[in-house]
Order: structure tokens, then sequence, then C-alpha cells
């Protein structure tokens, strides 16, 4: 590490780009959040010390044994043949390795956020031929906002959008909600054998001749909507869902997963919806009487769940294609209760209701009993490194994945694209919902009694 190297560095960036010159010059690095460490191989990386919610966590920005090699393995997996936008420049062994690759005419372009850990890679490693060649870019994005915006931005240029995932979890405490959008809505995780299924499951439900959930919309103009999910609270609200007067103007739209545990109960919903593409998913309905609720699921679902529901089906599809109309398309996220939320505005309620929606771990549990069959409901061992910490209704910390703080982020954007619609949210421990502020059941109570 020489003064010299950095002052190089820094000149070759002033004739690119003088801002992130001029902040990478005065920028102090945090040198007990970011700690230089020797590798096995006499290079270095960097320890970073976070916090992930109301925990210390310390993960490595590059390998403790051979940063090189390890970048040789990036670049190799994530290589495309388009121009390559890459989040996260680390100590740059990866952006190197990546920029190895580039063929004539081709561009790799890096969003750096981290100022501490490129001031140290400036400090430490010779940049001058990689920032004078035309076919780089660094930009310095300082903020959450400025992020998520030119990785969007990138994605709509058709750019190969890659995640340096180290350089994301090394950010500290005001990057945690762009670190859930980046690695569940903007780059979310491929599954082969999953979409596998939807093909197959495809298939077999295009030969059902099934309605089209289209004949169901407006049919419970000014209703009350109930959509009851899966998640541990259920168990706490099942009492109330009993005692529910049983009135034209109120809807229960429940989750397939939660259909066991209110039939188990008396309780009988007013449809059933079902997304997913496993197999596995036919155990919701496995020796389960669903009375006469309707079935309301999507083109791609568990063709053998399909198979086994015994009364009335209505098909939806996730996403439009020719040969299909619109009215028959919902929006539906990545999450069945999505699915039921759309169904529910397009049938014309007035006010939607969340129960068993809790978005987070209580007590180790994720889904109420019987949800995923013989599946036990509570976590075991000690917690995965990916769940984050946040906030719940009553401002305590709890656990959750990130995938589910994005289903939080598609509900809030729907609830405030329809103004119209009352919302509640009927949770003591769960996550707060935007737009639907948490409510109890004796209030609810009151509230449904005075609109029916």
């Amino acid at each position: 590490m020489t003064a010299a190297l950095l002052e190089t560095n820094l000149q070759a960036l002033r004739s690119i780009h003088p801002r992130a010159a001029q902040l990478l010059q005065t920028h102090a690095v945090d040198r007990k959040r970011y700690v230089v460490a020797p590798t096995k191989d006499d290079y270095i990386t960097v320890l970073c010390h976070t916090m992930n919610g109301d925990r210390p966590v310390c993960s490595y920005l590059h390998s403790r044994y051979s940063p090189i090699s390890e970048a040789l393995r990036f670049a190799e997996h994530q290589y495309s043949d388009r121009d390559i936008t890459l989040f996260g420049f680390g100590l740059g062994y990866h952006v190197q390795a990546l920029f190895d690759k580039l063929t004539e005419g081709q561009h790799l372009h890096v969003l750096a956020a981290n100022l501490d850990t490129l001031r140290l890679a400036f400090e430490f490693f010779s940049f001058e031929a990689l920032l004078n060649s035309d076919q780089f870019l660094l930009d310095i994005c300082d903020s959450p906002e400025a992020c998520t915006a030119a990785v969007e931005k990138a994605s709509r240029e058709h750019r190969s959008v890659v995640i340096h995932r180290p350089s994301l979890q090394g950010l500290n405490d005001t990057y945690a909600e762009l670190k859930v959008q980046l690695l569940t809505r903007v780059m979310p995780p491929s599954d082969d054998q999953r979409r596998e299924y939807a093909r197959i499951n495809h298939f077999n439900n295009m030969q059902r001749n099934a309605r089209l959930v289209s004949e169901l919309w407006g049919r419970h103009q000014g209703a009350i909507a109930i959509i009851v999910s899966s998640g541990p609270s259920l168990e706490r609200y099942a009492d109330w869902l009993q005692t529910l007067p049983q009135r034209a103007n109120i809807i229960l739209l429940c989750a397939g997963s939660a259909l066991r545990f209110l039939r188990a109960r008396g309780i009988l919903p007013s449809y059933v919806v079902l997304m997913d593409a496993l197999p596995t998913v036919s155990q919701q309905f496995e020796g389960v009487d669903a009375g006469d609720a309707p079935l309301l699921f999507a083109n791609f679902s568990s063709h053998e769940a399909v198979q086994l529901y015994r009364p009335k089906k209505y098909l939806y599809y996730c996403e439009a294609f020719a040969g299909i109309s619109s009215d028959d398309v919902l929006s539906v996220g990545d999450s069945v209760a999505h699915a039921a939320f759309s169904a529910a505005i397009r049938m014309g309620a007035q006010m939607i209701v969340f129960i068993g929606q809790d978005l987070c771990f209580l007590d180790g549990k994720h889904h109420v009993p019987g949800a995923l069959g013989e599946m036990t409901m509570t976590m075991t061992g000690p917690e995965p490194a990916n769940l984050k910490r946040v906030r719940n209704v009553q401002g305590k910390y709890v656990s959750t994945q990130p995938n589910w703080i994005s289903y939080r982020s598609w509900f809030e954007d729907a609830i405030a694209a329809n103004a119209d619609v009352s919302f509640y949210n009927l949770t003591e421990e769960g996550l707060p919902i935007s737009g639907a502020p948490c409510i109890s059941p004796e209030e609810l109570t009151q509230i449904i009694t005075g609109l029916t």
C-alpha cells in the first residue's frame, strides 16, 4: 500500500469521473468496520463488520484462501456476450477477471456503492490500465436509490446484470432494503426444476377445459374480502374466523396451504387459491373436504393438485400471451396471497383484510400446522445465515426471509395503486404492511358490523 499508488489510481479516475475521484480522495475508511486481512496465498481480503438488524455480522469480501481463483470462477460463471453491468467493485479481483473475458466492442460497467472498500482497493492495487480502457466504466452509486435506478436502467437496456454478492452483503444497514431488492426482485434466483414443472403443468392444465376466472369479476361488488394465508399467527385468529358472520358481502379467499387448517376447525372458505408449480402442493388437498368452495388456479399450478380438487375450478393466467384475454390475467407477484389480492380487487371488494400474512418467523414457526403436508412448521437448528432481522408491528426485531420482504413490497405497491379500497392487517407480531394498518379482532369486528 502506497500513497503514490492511490494517487495514480485517482489521477486515472479524474479523467473519466471527477466527482468519484473527489469523493474517494476525501473519504476516510472506517477501518474498524472494514479490516484488511491476509489470505493463505499472500493476497489480501477484507473482513466486513455489518449489522443484520439487531445482530452483528462478519463476512469476507473475498476468499480467505485464494481470491484470484475465486475471481476466475466468478468470471467464468457470470460472463455474458452482452454488455455487462456489475454491482460491487470489492477489491477488484472479480472486476479484472470479468474484464479480461470481454471481446472487442463489449463493455463492463461497474456500480460501486461502498466507498470504504473502493478506497481500500485503490490503496492496494493498480487500476490505471482498467480505468483508461474504453471498454470499462465506473459509476459511484452513493445511495440505495441511485443503486436501484442504475441496476434497473441496465435491465431496461438489456445489459447482463451481475451482482457480486459479498460486496452487496458488506454494505452497511442503510442499504438493507436494497440488498433484498437486488437479491429477490431485480435478480431472483433461477430454478430450472421449478420452471420445468411449470411447463408440464401448463400443458396439462390447458387440457382441462376449465372455466375462466373472468367469470367472477364484479361478482362481489362492495364486499369485504378476507385473505387467509398460512402464517403461524393464523392459529391465534381461528376462533375469530369461526365467529365471523356468514353474510353475503363477506368472502374468504384462502391460500391452498391454509385450507386444511381451516376445514379442521369447521371454517369453509369462499374460494381457494392455488399457484405453486411443485407436485408436493397436492398434499394440501389430500383427504380434505373443501365443501363447494371453487378453486382459482394458475395455468402453471401443480396439475396433480388441480386434478385432486373436486369442486368448481377457475383458471387464471399469470402473464399475457397470444390467444388469451387480458381479463383472465392476474398480477400475481411471487406469492399465492398476491393472486388472492388481485382476484379480490377484480371481484369488486371494497375492503381487504390480511390474516396469517406474518411475513416472518413467530416463535421459530413459519406456517401453521399442516400447511405443507407432513413437513415440520418449526425452524430447527441454528438460523440460516441468509435470514434478515427486521422490526415487526411492535417495533421488535424478528427474523424473516429476503423473499418475504419482497412479498411485502408487492403488497405495498398494490395497496398504493388501489386508493379506493380499505386495507387492514390482522396481526400482533408480524411485519407491518404500509397502507394496511394493524388492527385487533375486536376493532375489525366493529368495522365489519358497521359495514354489513
